[in-house]
């Protein structure tokens, strides 16, 4: 493996600006792609990493190399599952391409303007990032292309299937379907050819009957599989084995749950946390009580965020800003945050529900164990149980109308922090936390055969040593 991007043939200012970013070497997934997408045969290119590997250079630098060589509109299209992965990727070109005009960037996902997403069409940009729903919306339902009068150009040398896995699942299938036939017939009657890009953490069996499909149809080269992911024995291995992930459950009666997730919260030290819940509905609820408690006052300097789908998209970036800007200490959500995103600084994972498959776990849990320097941990304050009372203005904390009146919180009925209390060191680097209750015992079996190993109950919680 190359030990320097300059071997693989990127430009100085290209180094400069991964050198301004603190990015010095390139990682093995980077060091295989690279050269195969810079080449002049133009070859198709799987490639498959694990979480955290740096997929996303590897197909960006790359594409911003060819254009800076080569400036030209509508040069690559990014598809991405989520707003909030399309969104990462879109500040990532932003931030490489800071000290060059070569390269413009559009973004269209949900929750934009429509009005400002015209305007940025109109300026012709030489790549764009988008999730699947809106980009067929634009498409097929909006007349931006035909009055900037580029929709002809909408040929794209370069196609990026960002966790394609999940892109060609069923849930997108359709919009990605619609996506390749517009971009087909655009490219109709001409001798244009199409670089596809697929990366994926996950090779699924849909994945690999996509490779023979478009080698089928290759009439030149056939695509390039780069697989550096490890078999299902390797994972298991990794899990078992892990010295940095202490693997734990909590075994709660399941209407005491949310008891149980405060005394975590309480006694565990960490530095960030995420809290993963089964909906999105149950991630409100869990949220609007954080608040409700006082965890979000300046004493104890948690700032639980919220991000689930059905917030708006100003919403859903800010929440993510605020906890990866370390803002924040807890982010409660759902499975929208168990791929992609990078965020480094997380040490603690809880499961308030068992996950219904062993795969999601590995995904939830590989949140964590993602930074190397996580011996000494911050402490965090430890807080003491007083009662909570319904909120002075006569709601229950859900989504009901409000009351003219403004809200006042009594803070005698608040949590409130303890004395700082020494927090000993731990060998590892993160930690997972599986709520299990009497309906989850077959689940968690499940989960321990998969990853071979036995989890161990988490002995930390003074509630439960008191019991």
């Amino acid at each position: 493996m190359s030990d320097s991007f300059s071997s693989l043939g990127l430009s100085n200012w290209l180094l400069k600006a991964l050198k301004t970013l603190g990015i010095q070497n390139p990682s093995r997934i980077q060091c295989e792609t690279i050269p195969l997408i810079l080449s002049s045969r133009r070859l198709d290119v799987f490639g498959c990493s694990r979480t955290g590997s740096g997929k996303t250079l590897a197909f960006l630098l790359p594409i911003i190399e060819l254009l800076v060589r080569d400036p030209r509109p509508y040069f690559a299209l990014i598809l991405s599952p989520t707003r909030e992965l399309a969104h990462q990727i879109n500040q990532m070109i932003v931030a490489l391409t800071a000290s060059t005009h070569a390269v413009k960037s559009l973004l269209v996902i949900g929750g934009e303007d429509h009005e400002e997403a015209q305007g940025l069409w109109f300026g012709k940009p030489n790549v764009v990032v988008a999730t699947p729903g809106r980009l067929v919306d634009h498409f097929y339902n909006r007349n931006f292309l035909d009055v900037c009068g580029h929709k002809a150009s909408l040929r794209f040398d370069c196609l990026v299937l960002d966790e394609a896995d999940q892109l060609i699942s069923s849930g997108f299938a359709q919009q990605i379907k619609d996506i390749l036939t517009f971009l087909d017939d655009m490219s109709a009657n001409t001798n244009h050819r199409r670089q596809t890009l697929l990366f994926s953490a996950t090779l699924t069996t849909a994945l690999e009957e996509l490779q023979k499909l478009i080698a089928k149809k290759a009439s030149g080269e056939q695509p390039v599989v780069v697989n550096l992911l490890p078999t299902i024995d390797d994972v298991k291995r990794e899990l078992a084995t892990n010295e940095d992930l202490d693997q734990r459950y909590v075994l709660c009666p399941e209407s005491v749950k949310f008891v149980y997730l405060i005394e975590c919260i309480l006694d565990l030290s960490f530095r960030q946390l995420i809290i993963f819940c089964a909906t999105k509905k149950e991630a409100k609820l869990i949220h609007k009580v954080l608040i409700s408690l006082g965890l979000d006052r300046s004493d104890f300097n948690l700032n639980p965020v919220i991000l689930n789908a059905d917030m708006k998209q100003n919403l859903r970036f800010a929440a993510l800003e605020k906890f990866r800007s370390l803002k924040s200490k807890i982010l409660v959500t759902t499975d929208l945050a168990n791929r992609g995103l990078d965020l480094p600084q997380v040490d603690l994972i809880i499961n308030y529900n068992c996950p219904k498959s062993a795969t999601v776990y590995v995904h939830r849990v590989g949140r964590t164990c993602r930074k190397p320097d996580f011996k000494t941990l911050p402490k965090v304050p430890q807080i003491s149980e007083t009662p909570v009372e319904e909120a002075d203005d006569g709601t229950d904390g859900t989504d009901g109308p409000k009351s003219n009146k403004k809200f006042k919180r009594d803070s005698s009925n608040h949590l409130k922090p303890k004395k700082s209390q020494t927090v000993l060191s731990s060998k590892y680097l993160g930690k997972s936390i599986t709520f299990v209750t009497q309906y989850d015992i077959e689940l968690l079996k499940s989960i321990e055969n998969f990853i071979e190993t036995k989890m161990k109950a988490e002995v930390k919680l003074l509630f439960s040593q008191n019991l």
